[in-house]
């Protein structure tokens, strides 16, 4: 009987760290790459280097 309670036990404590584990997954697979993070930096620094120049030309 102890047995079996244990055992049921451990699968529910699997069962739920199974699902843990894919929602973490799910997570990590929405987030950005390296690479995509790198492209935004640099456009946002070519956006602002042209603000910049556009801004010096008027003056």
């Amino acid at each position: 009987m102890c047995r079996e309670t244990t055992l049921e036990q451990v699968e529910a404590r699997l069962e739920a760290l199974r699902i843990e584990l894919a929602e973490t997954r799910g997570r990590l697979t929405n987030s950005p790459s390296t690479f995509q993070v790198l492209s935004w930096f640099a456009g946002i620094a070519v956006a602002l280097i042209g603000v910049t120049f556009t801004i010096a030309r008027v003056m």
